[in-house]
């Protein structure tokens, strides 16, 4: 396959991927928040975005590092797409993982929100 066709099905599937996660991070922030109490709504707001930030950096650089270890950019993206997305399958379900209860339930269920319960002065 030519080089500059390449070029072209890598930029295909990085906007895919751009797409993708741009469309998740608004369900994802609103998943963390909505499922903590009002008071604690900032916490996990923040403790999502240090996530998100911290995922991303290591998303590149395991990118970068398989890329150098092929030494040519036509060769290595495929190797580190794969890679990358290996990593996001497994990122996917430990989350999955993690939304379940001991009875293998949804924790909340989809379309409602956790209430915090009224305090005592209201």
């Amino acid at each position: 396959m030519p080089v500059r066709r390449r070029g072209w099905t890598y930029a295909c599937w990085l906007l895919v991927i751009s797409a993708g996660t741009g469309l998740s991070m608004p369900t994802l922030t609103f998943g963390v928040v909505a499922s903590l109490p009002t008071h604690q709504a900032g916490l996990g707001s923040g403790l999502g975005t240090s996530a998100r930030e911290t995922g991303a950096a290591l998303g590149v650089a395991v990118t970068g590092t398989v890329l150098a270890a092929h030494r040519d950019l036509p060769h290595g993206m495929g190797p580190a797409l794969r890679t990358v997305a290996l990593l996001v399958l497994v990122a996917t379900a430990a989350v999955v993982a993690g939304y379940r209860d001991r009875t293998g339930t949804r924790s909340v269920a989809p379309g409602e929100h956790r209430v915090p319960a009224r305090s005592p002065r209201s």
